[in-house]
């Protein structure tokens, strides 16, 4: 018994990757997608901003670069299939760097992602002093508010206070271009792992050097994120929950109709085996 559940449960697992592949495929290659939409909402708005003119409809080819980057297109299938399910990291924060008039050294400021001050604990002791705090985001941590106690380290309930939470940070990224490739300068300053890459160079200005910063992290949906809705402009796991009660109600009202009624039948059919009733 135990071997044939275990292995009806380990084909479950096969055939949900199965699903997910098909489905992806088909949302993936099907007309009508978000992509599609969202272009077509852009030449609109860009027909109107021309007085009705077909030439201000068409998108650059840095716009549908922009789109296919947002929507996830500029990946190839299993690479966004992959991305998607959460077996391999999502590159966020995307951020262009041209190096115009022949220089070799920029400053980016990039928007790092919320976080703690408990973040900040490298060494594992347990509280954050200030030689912990990055350069780059030091300014956005009050150090000196939440050591309430003076002892130069912020622990225990001083962890606990608003303004141990940051949000709209930001941090200067150093990047040189050496030997035509980028190299980030301050890797060791700042507190995100950014990467960075040679891309090809813009349209516009096509004898550019042209780098992409970026940082990357695994979101999907082992991970629990399901993606945000096109429809909504939500999460999809807050779409979800938010109907989940609805949903819940009815389901749960049919399966104990549907019980009510075929057990009952299923017992009287099979007492009366061979008859009109149970041929009928």
């Amino acid at each position: 018994m135990w071997d044939y559940f275990i292995r009806r449960f380990l084909l479950l697992i096969p055939t949900l990757l199965v699903i997910t592949m098909i489905v992806f495929g088909v949302t993936r290659i099907a007309p009508g997608g978000p992509m599609e939409r969202a272009m077509m909402e852009a030449q609109m708005i860009s027909m109107e901003g021309g007085g009705g003119r077909s030439e201000g409809a068409a998108l650059s080819e840095d716009q549908l670069e922009q789109m296919k980057e947002l929507y996830g297109y500029d990946k190839p299938i299993h690479e966004a299939y992959l991305i998607w399910l959460g077996l391999m990291p999502r590159e966020l924060n995307r951020r262009d760097v041209n190096f115009v008039d022949d220089k070799i050294e920029l400053t980016v400021r990039m928007r790092v992602p919320a976080f703690h001050v408990a973040a900040l604990d490298w060494n594992g002791d347990g509280f954050v002093q200030a030689t912990e705090l990055p350069e780059s985001v030091a300014g956005y941590v009050k150090f000196d508010q939440l050591d309430t106690n003076r002892d130069g380290r912020i622990d225990g309930w001083e962890a606990e206070a608003e303004s141990a939470s940051i949000e709209r940070a930001r941090e200067r990224v150093l990047v040189q271009l050496i030997d035509g490739q980028p190299q980030i300068a301050n890797a060791d300053e700042t507190m995100v792992d950014w990467k960075v890459r040679l891309v090809e160079s813009g349209e516009e200005t096509p004898n550019v050097p042209r780098a992409e910063l970026y940082r990357t992290r695994y979101a999907g949906v082992l991970q629990g994120d399901l993606g945000k809705s096109f429809r909504h402009g939500e999460p999809v796991l807050d779409v979800m929950l938010e109907r989940l009660p609805v949903s819940s109600f009815y389901g749960l009202l049919t399966f104990f109709f549907t019980f009510l009624v075929c057990v009952p039948l299923g017992i009287a059919k099979a007492m009366k085996h061979n008859t009109w009733f149970d041929n009928g």
